[in-house]
Parts: structure tokens; C-alpha cells; sequence
């Protein structure tokens, strides 16, 4: 596996007090899996693995990330406030080529078949995805020994095509005057991230398997097709807190 980074960032200070952060950045990742020969993988059923491995993978991907961030003057009144927002947008794109091999399940006995499985379908496999990002956050301290924050984040990505809200909160304390202890807590919600796979799991090779009883097979080979629920995916999210 090789890969590289490359990354540009700027941050400007107004004579107001406005702050702008600026970020380029462009990654690139190279995967390669060769097995070290062509003989099929074979699985004993006691959980024993002999042969090679079954994929032959040759994996290229990269990313473009543009990201803007402002920070306006700290406002002075009921206390001290910051507020911040900003926003990006990213590309991310991959080709793979795959090539399977044989997965052989056999029993105690060498001779003991029970299933053989190989991959049907194209190799190959490529996507792009845009995504767009946004964010905005409030901090408020009304006194020296207390802050509260609240922010939200908008997330969009070609892959989901789902407007993704994610509000968040939290707090500090110190409820001592030896500000030795300090109260933190917060709740939110937050998204993970979708990979690129998953957009091309319906194209993706089918596995083919044929079962066998006494070296004779059960019945015609079988493909199992790759399928989704939904034609666009839902993206992951938990509701999470500490304290």
C-alpha cells in the first residue's frame, strides 16, 4: 500500500478582529493484493485455512477536500460570545480491479467436498462521490467558571442525496472556587461516514456457490446478487452524551 498527502493552509486576522481559515488538500492511496500463488483457498471445517488467498486487488483512490472556516470578534455583554461557522466541499473517487480465485470448504478429510464457491461478473469497479459540508457554532460564557456551546452541522453527499442535520451542545463548569474540578458534559448527534464501496455493492462480482454431498453436487451452482433495500443509502447516526 502507498499513498501521499498534499495540503495547503492560510489563516487571516483582520484589523476588526475577524479570523479566516482556509485549507486545501488533495490524498491519493495505492492498494495492491496478490496472492502468492494460483492455487485455490481452501477452508477445513475445524477452522484450518491452507492455500492462497481468493482476491487479487488492485485498488486506486483519491481525495480533494476544500475547506473555509470564519470566526467572527469576540462580542462583550452578558458575558463573553464567539460565534464560527464555515463550510467545504470534497471529491472523492476510486477504480478497483478484482480478480477472485476458488474458495474450497472441505471437512475433516482431504476428499471431504462441501462447497465450492467462485465469483461471477465484472472485475471492475469505479465510482465518484461530491460531498458538501457546513457548520455553525456559538459559544457563550456569561461568567469566568461557565461556557456553553451550541452548534450545528449540515452534511450532503452524492451517495446519500440526503439533507444530514446534526445539532450539538454541551458545557463546561467549575463549581469550585480552587478551579481544580471541572464539570464537562454535551449530546449530539453524529453522522459516520459512508464509504465508496458501498455505492457500487449492487455491481459489484456476485459470489457463485456450488454444494456438494458426497463429491457429488446438491444442485445447480447458485449466484447471490447483491441487493439493497433502497436505491439511495441512509447514512449511519447515533445520538450520543458524556458527562
Amino acid at each position: 500500500m502507498r499513498g501521499g498527502q498534499l495540503s495547503f493552509s492560510d489563516a487571516y486576522t483582520s484589523s476588526s478582529g475577524i479570523i479566516v481559515d482556509s485549507s486545501i488538500s488533495y490524498k491519493s492511496l495505492r492498494l495492491r493484493v496478490v496472492p502468492r500463488g494460483s492455487e485455490p483457498m481452501k477452508f477445513v471445517e475445524q477452522g484450518e485455512i491452507f492455500g492462497n488467498y481468493f482476491d487479487n486487488v488492485r485498488h486506486d483512490a483519491s481525495r480533494f477536500e476544500w475547506r473555509e472556516g470564519l470566526q467572527l470578534p469576540e462580542k462583550s455583554g452578558l458575558g463573553k460570545q464567539h460565534i464560527g461557522f464555515g463550510g467545504g466541499l470534497a471529491r472523492s473517487a476510486f477504480d478497483s480491479l478484482r480478480r477472485g480465485n476458488q474458495i474450497i470448504l472441505t471437512g475433516e478429510e482431504a476428499d471431504e467436498l462441501f462447497s465450492v464457491t467462485t465469483f461471477a461478473g465484472s472485475p471492475f469497479e469505479s465510482l465518484a462521490a461530491n460531498e458538501m459540508t457546513g457548520w455553525a457554532e456559538d459559544c457563550w460564557s456569561p461568567t469566568r467558571r461557565a461556557s456553553f456551546t451550541t452548534g450545528v452541522r449540515y452534511d450532503w453527499t452524492t451517495l446519500s442525496r440526503r439533507n444530514q442535520w446534526a445539532p450539538r451542545a454541551g458545557f463546561a463548569l467549575l463549581p469550585f472556587k480552587s478551579d481544580r474540578t471541572v464539570i464537562r458534559g454535551g449530546a449530539g448527534i453524529f453522522y459516520d461516514i459512508l464509504p465508496l464501496t458501498a455505492g457500487t455493492f449492487t455491481r459489484s462480482r456476485q459470489r457463485v456457490m456450488e454444494f456438494f454431498e458426497e463429491d457429488e453436487p446438491i444442485a445447480e451452482a447458485r449466484a447471490l446478487g447483491n441487493l439493497t433495500t433502497r436505491s439511495h443509502l441512509k447514512t449511519p447516526h447515533i445520538l450520543g452524551w458524556n458527562l
